[in-house]
């Protein structure tokens, strides 16, 4: 299993995503330990923010083991299976889900501007990378992909 394949956007957007993804995870853990250098504070927002992260954390980790060998960091060059079980059952793409979660989590528990346009930004990335990942997908797999896209929605599908 070669985990790193083809990057599906280019490095330009790709590279700034993930740093912004990081500094989302950074304002969450900032806010676990050093409490008292922020002033906001909200038990409400709080309980939601960590149910939301651990949620996040448990979808992106479920979504890892049910893609089992077929994951890459990229479009994968060998040949792979279309996954259609486990969390892949109820969305398309649930590890960008969980991620999505996470850095909803962060903006909730650590509201600073800087956190919310990288909140911003991680999702536009990647929702940008799975538009490209879906045309792999449907040049890959073709019919296979045609009724799973018809049958699971691209997030949610309860």
């Amino acid at each position: 299993m070669r985990i790193f394949g083809k990057p599906p956007i280019s490095g330009f957007i790709f590279i700034p995503g993930k740093l912004c993804l990081f500094v989302s995870i950074f304002f969450f853990t900032v806010r676990i330990y050093w409490p008292q250098h922020l002033l906001w504070k909200n038990q409400v927002g709080d309980t939601i923010a960590m149910f939301l992260f651990f949620i996040g954390i448990i979808i992106t980790l479920g979504s890892v083991l049910n893609i089992g060998n077929s994951l890459s960091m990229g479009l994968p060059g060998a040949k792979t299976k279309l996954i259609t079980i486990g969390l892949y059952k109820y969305s398309r793409n649930p590890m960008y889900l969980g991620l999505f979660a996470i850095v909803t989590a962060s903006c909730i528990f650590t509201p600073h501007v800087i956190n919310f346009i990288c909140a911003i930004f991680v999702i536009y990335v990647h929702h940008t990378i799975i538009l490209a990942e879906e045309k792999f997908l449907k040049n890959r797999f073709q019919k296979d992909w045609d009724k799973y896209k018809k049958e699971v929605h691209r997030y949610f599908s309860f």
